[in-house]
């Protein structure tokens, strides 16, 4: 099965998307293959919070990080905006973590 890489113009979206949420701003964008994680703290060490895999051309994902280290899927799928903001629906699993 194809993999639908992320590509810089949708991880430019991500982080615009990031950036007019000024209640997030503890969170980053980390990209890799077809995967945008949103994570927290520092680098060598970083929360993961949630992230957004890209199922195709204009497709995307919602998976979101169980306690134990995990990650499931939630039936959030559309446009990367669209799928961004249903993020906002699952406030704890976006807020700091000490």
């Amino acid at each position: 099965m194809a993999r639908f890489v992320v590509d810089e113009i949708s991880r430019a979206r991500a982080q615009k998307w990031l950036q007019a949420h000024p209640e997030l701003a503890h969170l980053r964008l980390q990209s890799r293959s077809d995967l945008l994680t949103l994570c927290s703290g520092p680098e060598d060490d970083a929360s993961k919070h949630a992230r957004i895999r890209r199922v195709g051309v204009g497709l995307w994902a919602l998976e979101v990080s169980t306690q134990r280290g995990r990650w499931e899927g939630t039936l959030d799928r559309g446009a990367l905006e669209a799928t961004l903001d249903a993020l906002t629906g699952y406030p704890w699993l976006l807020a700091p973590r000490d």
